[in-house]
C-alpha cells in the first residue's frame, strides 16, 4: 500500500531503514542529547556522531548562543567581592547497559 501511493507521487520506494534514519534526523535536528538518541537506537554516542553527523549542521552557533546565555547568567548573579559563594558539581550518571 505504502509502495503504491509512493509510485503514484512519483517518489522511490522507502525501507525501513529509511524510517529510522529519518527518526534520528528529527531527533538530532530537534536537539534531543546525543546519549540519548544513540540509546534510542542501539548506537554508541561515537557511530551516531560518525553515521548522522550530517543532522548536526549549526550545532557551533546553538551551542556559542547557550555557552554565552550561560556566561551572562553567572555574571549577573556572581556574588559581590569578599562573599564566598559554593557550587555543587554533579558528576554524569554512567550509562546503564541495555
Amino acid at each position: 500500500m505504502l509502495g503504491r501511493a509512493l509510485r503514484q507521487i512519483g517518489h522511490s520506494p522507502l525501507r525501513v531503514y529509511d524510517c529510522r534514519h529519518a527518526a534520528a534526523m528529527t531527533w538530532l535536528q530537534a536537539g534531543a542529547p546525543l546519549g540519548e538518541v544513540a540509546r534510542r537506537l542501539g548506537h554508541s554516542v561515537e557511530t551516531l556522531v560518525s553515521t548522522y553527523v550530517g543532522a548536526l549542521v549549526g550545532d557551533e552557533s546553538l551551542a556559542n548562543s547557550k555557552i554565552e546565555a550561560a556566561i551572562s547568567v553567572g555574571a549577573a548573579t556572581e556574588p559581590a567581592s569578599g562573599s564566598s559563594s559554593s557550587v555543587t558539581l554533579r558528576r554524569p550518571q554512567a550509562a546503564e547497559s541495555a
